[in-house]
């Protein structure tokens, strides 16, 4: 990557990185939190996934893209949180 990516949990950014990362948000904060992310990329052959696993449960895919998959090469998304 060329860009960095950025992924925020509730208004604050946890990543913003050129290379594969995983971050731990400990603790998830109560309530409706927003997770967001944004993706550009340049070069040739490019791909992304950004995932989410909480506890113990299988991790879920919130986005993959690619231009194997002729996937626009940038992204914004979101999903939202709901702890109790």
């Amino acid at each position: 990557m060329t860009i960095p990516y950025t992924v925020a949990y509730a208004g604050q950014t946890v990543i913003k990185s050129l290379v594969n990362r995983s971050e731990l948000i400990d603790p998830l904060q109560p309530g409706a939190k927003r997770l967001g992310w944004a993706f550009a990329h340049v070069l040739k052959g490019w791909k992304h996934e950004i995932t989410i696993k909480i506890d113990n449960r299988p991790k879920v895919v919130l986005e993959s893209r690619s231009e194997a998959n002729k996937d626009q090469d940038h992204s914004v998304g979101v999903a939202f949180l709901v702890v109790e």
